[in-house]
C-alpha cells in the first residue's frame, strides 16, 4: 500500500511539474509578443491590431495582452485600431464552434471595462470606435438568428451620461444608435426613450433622423406628437423621415392626419411630398 500511494504521488507530481513547465513557457512566449508588439511602429502595430481580426489561431491569452496593449496605446489611430478589432472580432463568430466562439468572445468581454473608458476618450474617433466595440460586445451572435438584442442598463447609462456632454455630433449619431438598434430591457426604458426625446430636439439633423428611426422600431408611441413636430423642421431629411415613422403607428397616428394634409400642402420637397402621401394612405385605410 505504501509503495502504491508513493508511485501515485510521483506520477501526479510528474505531468504537474510538465504542465507548470509548459504554461511558463507559454507566458513567456506570450510576454515576448506583447513586447514586440509595444517596441513596433504605428504602422506594424495597426497592421497586427487588424490580423487579429480574423486570426483563428491567436492564443486567448496573446489576444488579450496585444488588444489591451493597443487600447492602451499614446497614439489615437492605434487605440481606434484596437477598438475596430474587437468589434470585428465580436461581431462575427470566426471560429468553427459555438464554444470556441464563446472562449474567445469571454477574453473580449474581459476588455470592456477599458472600452467602456475610451468612450470618453479625448479623440473622438476613438470615443465613435469605442462606441461600436461596446455594441459589438452587446450583442451574442452565439444566439439563434433573429434573436432581439438588448440593450443593458449598465452600458445605457454609460452611453446616455456621454451623450449628456458630447461635442462630436457623430459620437451622438452612434450613441442614438444603439438605442435604435438594441431594445432596453424592461426596467431601462423609461431612461433610455427619454434619452431618444432629447435627441429628437438634437441640433445635428444626422442625430434626429436616427432618433425618429428609433422611435419607430421600438413604437414609442409617447413620443409620437415629437415626430409629427420634426415635420416642419428644416432639413428635408428629417421631414422625410418623420413622415415615414408616422406611417407605421397605425391608427394610432390617425389623430394627426389633419396636420399632415396641412404640411403636405406646403411641402416643397417631392420625397417628403411622396412619404406624406404614403402615410396619409395608411391612416386613412379602414382597420
Amino acid at each position: 500500500m505504501i509503495k502504491w500511494c508513493f508511485a501515485a504521488v510521483i506520477a501526479a507530481f510528474v505531468p504537474i511539474s510538465t504542465r507548470t513547465g509548459t504554461a511558463t513557457q507559454s507566458q513567456a512566449a506570450s510576454a515576448s509578443q506583447v513586447q514586440e508588439f509595444r517596441s513596433s511602429n504605428e504602422q506594424a502595430k495597426r497592421m497586427r491590431l487588424q490580423n487579429l481580426a480574423s486570426d483563428t489561431t491567436v492564443s486567448s491569452g496573446d489576444l488579450h495582452d496585444i488588444l489591451l496593449a493597443g487600447l492602451n496605446d499614446q497614439n489615437p489611430r492605434v487605440r481606434r485600431a484596437a477598438l475596430v478589432s474587437v468589434a470585428a472580432r465580436a461581431g462575427i463568430p470566426r471560429v468553427a464552434s459555438v464554444e470556441q466562439y464563446r472562449t474567445k468572445r469571454a477574453t473580449l468581454e474581459g476588455l470592456s471595462a477599458k472600452i467602456s473608458e475610451l468612450v470618453a476618450d479625448k479623440d473622438a474617433g476613438v470615443r465613435r470606435d469605442a462606441i461600436d466595440a461596446t455594441a459589438a460586445l452587446e450583442e451574442d451572435l452565439s444566439q439563434p438568428v433573429g434573436s432581439t438584442k438588448i440593450l443593458h442598463r449598465e452600458l445605457g447609462k454609460t452611453l446616455i451620461a456621454r451623450y449628456d456632454v458630447e461635442p462630436d455630433s457623430l459620437v451622438r449619431n452612434r450613441i442614438v444608435n444603439v438605442f435604435a438598434w438594441f431594445r432596453p430591457e424592461q426596467q431601462f426604458r423609461t431612461e433610455a426613450f427619454n434619452l431618444v426625446e432629447r435627441a429628437l430636439r438634437d441640433s445635428d439633423p444626422g442625430v434626429v433622423q436616427v432618433a425618429i428611426d428609433a422611435v419607430k422600431r421600438h413604437h414609442v408611441e409617447r413620443l409620437l406628437p415629437e415626430v409629427v413636430r420634426l415635420l416642419t423642421n428644416a432639413s428635408s431629411g428629417v421631414r422625410a423621415s418623420a413622415a415615414n415613422a408616422i406611417g407605421d403607428f397605425g391608427q394610432s397616428a390617425s389623430r394627426f392626419v389633419s396636420e399632415l394634409e396641412a404640411v403636405q400642402r406646403v411641402e416643397s420637397d417631392e420625397i417628403v411630398r411622396v412619404n406624406l402621401q404614403s402615410t396619409l394612405a395608411k391612416l386613412k385605410r379602414r382597420p
